[in-house]
């Protein structure tokens, strides 16, 4: 007799790219940590929302602003080994590049009426004449974000009754609070 197929082995994944909601809920119940989003265009992460949609109902916009605050999500297949998934705290973090003269039309006022467009925070560097450079990252900050990185992946999650695993909260220090309330003041 052949042997059993065996269980093929958690994939343990940071970052993802194109990926749909129902891709999304096979690798975040891999990864309870959750998994950042990074699109070099985000334009064709905004373009995506809706794609998948059926006479113009969208539910992929409706998962992506649960994740924004690490809800839980639910996802129904009709094929596939686990035709339910359900995501406790679907944590997703979406980062990318896009040109400010495109903005407001690809957030179109669907997004800014359901809060998708408020939840984006954007960062505009000012102008400045670009010019070749070879320097990098200076080693000691790029030592701190190592470290920082690494504290948290130190950090076990907790283990539920079912033996489930639940990514720890992290939470501010009053320094960090204090300057999380002075920018969010200010902006």
């Amino acid at each position: 007799r052949p042997p059993e197929k065996p269980e093929p082995p958690p994939q343990p994944r940071l970052v993802v790219s194109d990926i749909t909601i129902e891709a999304m809920a096979t690798v975040l119940a891999a990864n309870p940590r959750g998994v950042l989003v990074a699109w070099d265009e985000l334009s064709g992460w905004i373009g995506s929302l809706g794609r998948y949609s059926r006479g113009g109902v969208d539910s992929s916009s409706a998962h992506w602003l649960s994740m924004f605050n690490a809800k839980p999500i639910i996802v129904d297949r009709k094929t596939g080994d686990r035709r339910t998934i359900v995501i406790p705290r679907a944590c997703v973090s979406i980062a990318g590049g896009i040109q400010a003269s495109i903005v407001i039309r690809l957030f179109e006022a669907r997004h800014r009426e359901d809060g998708m467009a408020a939840r984006c925070l954007f960062a505009y560097p000012p102008r400045r004449t670009v010019v070749w450079n070879d320097s990098q990252l200076e080693p000691a900050m790029l030592a701190e974000v190592e470290s920082l990185i690494d504290k948290l992946f130190e950090l076990n999650p907790d283990r539920l009754g079912n033996g489930d695993v639940q990514p720890q909260t992290v939470t501010l220090s009053a320094e960090a609070l204090a300057l999380w309330i002075a920018f969010y003041n200010e902006h």
